[in-house]
C-alpha cells in the first residue's frame, strides 16, 4: 500500500506541473485574446487530459527506476559469480596439489620399505603434509555468512507500538534479501543501513512475515542494519531475520 501512495503522489505532482504550467498559460492566453472566461466544461476536459498524461509520466518514471535497479542487480550478481568461480578454482588447484603430494610420498614409501623406521618417517611426513594441505583448503574456503540480532529498544507508549533491532554480519553482503518473521502481526517494517542512504524497501507476505530488499549500500561488519517494526499487540515481541 505504501508503494501505491508513492505512485499516486507522483501522479499528483505531474498533474500539478501540467495544470499550473502549459495549461494555465493556454487558459490565460485564450481569455486575454477572446476577452471572455472559459466555460467550466473546457477546464474539466483539459484537466482530464492532463490527468491521463500525468499517469503516463508517473508510469514512465517507475519503469525507468525499475530498469536501473534491474541493471544494478545484474551487475552485482555477475561480480558475485566471478569471485565465487575464482574461489572454486583455487580450491580445485589445492586439491590437485594435495593429490600429487600424497602420490609422491606413497611412491617414496614403497621404495624405502627395506627400513621400517624410514617407512614410519615417510608415513608421518605424508600425514603432516595432508594436514597442511587440508588447513590451506580451510583457509581458502569462503566464509559462511552469520547474522547477529541485537534487541535495540521498544516503545509501547504509542499506538501502534514500535520495536527496533540491530542486525550485524561477519562478511560483506549485497544485495540483501531477507524475511522479517515475528510472533505477532506487524503493521509496517523498515530495514535500512545505519547512517547511510539505502535503496530498497519491504513488502508484506503475510501478517507475521515481511520481505526486505536492499540493493545498496552493501551490508558490512562496520555498517549494520536497523530493522524498525510497528505492531499493535503489546507483549513480548520476538523476531527472526533469515536471509533468502
Amino acid at each position: 500500500m505504501h508503494n501505491h501512495w508513492l505512485f499516486i503522489g507522483n501522479v499528483i505532482a505531474h498533474l500539478v506541473a501540467s495544470m499550473s504550467g502549459l495549461a494555465s498559460f493556454a487558459f490565460s492566453l485564450w481569455e486575454h485574446s477572446r476577452q471572455k472566461k472559459l466555460e467550466s466544461r473546457v477546464f474539466f476536459i483539459v484537466g482530464f487530459i492532463c490527468l491521463i498524461v500525468a499517469f503516463d509520466q508517473a508510469w514512465q518514471d517507475e519503469h525507468r527506476n525499475s530498469q536501473v535497479l534491474i541493471a544494478e542487480k545484474s551487475s552485482l550478481a555477475s561480480e558475485n559469480e566471478f569471485w565465487k568461480s575464482q574461489s572454486y578454482q583455487k580450491d580445485a588447484a589445492l586439491r590437485s596439489l594435495n593429490g600429487l603430494l600424497v602420490q609422491n610420498f606413497t611412491t617414496l614409501s614403497q621404495e624405502q620399505q627395506v627400513e621400517s623406521k624410514t617407512q614410519e618417517a615417510g608415513s608421518d611426513a605424508q600425514k603432516s603434509l595432508a594436514q597442511l594441505a587440508s588447513k590451506i583448503l580451510d583457509i581458502n574456503t569462503p566464509i559462511q555468512q552469520k547474522t547477529t540480532v541485537i534487541f535495540f529498544d521498544k516503545d509501547e507508549s504509542k499506538s501502534p507500538a514500535q520495536a527496533r533491532f540491530l542486525l550485524l554480519t561477519n562478511v560483506n553482503l549485497t544485495p540483501v534479501r531477507m524475511n522479517v518473521q515475528c510472533n505477532y502481526s506487524m503493521q509496517s517494517v523498515a530495514v535500512s543501513a545505519v547512517g547511510a542512504l539505502n535503496m530498497g524497501g519491504a513488502s508484506r507476505l503475510s501478517s507475521t512475515v515481511w520481505e526486505a530488499n536492499i540493493s545498496s549500500p552493501a551490508w558490512t561488519p562496520t555498517l549494520p542494519l536497523l530493522a524498525t517494526i510497528t505492531y499493535s499487540h503489546l507483549g513480548d515481541l520476538t523476531c527472526a531475520f533469515p536471509l533468502k
